[in-house]
């Protein structure tokens, strides 16, 4: 399975933003990805919504996998990604076309420092 990060920011030094990438990645279901979606793509996106304030980290993780069922109901990962983007005053939302892969997206608060 092919994985490409993209990063899009001029708002957070590349450090701070590598760190991030480094600690959420380490955290994302890859191998659920190639294996129960059958993905043989998976794109993983950083960015800053360095339009709107306060500033939010939106993360966008797509595949190009099967999608997921017309009946589907979240399991525990879902449930637990969700309720921590929640937690932390953020959003979360998952998205799929059957057959075409599946999106998810989280955006949190986010302070830069300096």
């Amino acid at each position: 399975m092919l994985v490409s990060i993209q990063l899009q920011t001029t708002a957070v030094p590349r450090e701070t933003l590598t760190s991030i990438v480094e600690t959420i990645a380490a955290t994302l279901k890859l191998p659920y990805v190639a294996t129960e979606a059958q993905a043989r793509n998976c794109r993983i996106r950083f960015a800053i919504s360095e339009d709107e304030q306060p500033l939010r980290l939106i993360l966008t993780v797509a595949d190009d996998g099967r999608g997921l069922p017309a009946q589907f109901q979240a399991g525990v990962g879902l449930i637990s990604m969700r309720e921590r983007a929640e937690e932390l005053g953020g959003t979360f939302e998952v998205g799929s076309n059957q057959g075409k892969g599946t999106r998810i997206i989280a955006a949190l608060p986010f302070a830069a420092e300096g």
